[in-house]
């Protein structure tokens, strides 16, 4: 990914079950240590079929898809993503953080 792109799917895996959510929260936290405000639901929906990449196997329910749109990604450099899953007023579960970098 680059600079100014824009249209991309993020994919997100967490490595549990998160199709009974009733909000998710995605944050991304750009290299100069600010915080692209949170992507909510609906703009951070769960993927329920399995997603084959060379990456490796999204399972069905276990990962998350944001499209990212212009004005998003507008510094090149490592990112940061982390997600947070509410299960009604019961259960609130943080990811881990994962990183990717953005090209000039």
């Amino acid at each position: 990914m680059r600079v100014n792109e824009y249209g991309v799917i993020f994919r997100f895996s967490v490595g549990y079950d998160i199709s009974a959510e009733t909000e998710l929260s995605l944050v991304f936290t750009k290299p100069d240590g600010t915080v692209m405000p949170a992507k909510v639901t609906p703009d951070v929906s769960v993927g329920v079929t399995p997603v084959v990449t060379t990456l490796g196997t999204f399972a069905a329910n276990e990962y998350v898809n944001y499209t990212f749109v212009s004005g998003d990604i507008d510094q090149a450099g490592v990112w940061t993503a982390q997600l947070t899953y509410d299960e009604g007023a019961t259960i609130r579960l943080i990811s881990d953080k994962a990183q990717f970098t953005v090209d000039d």
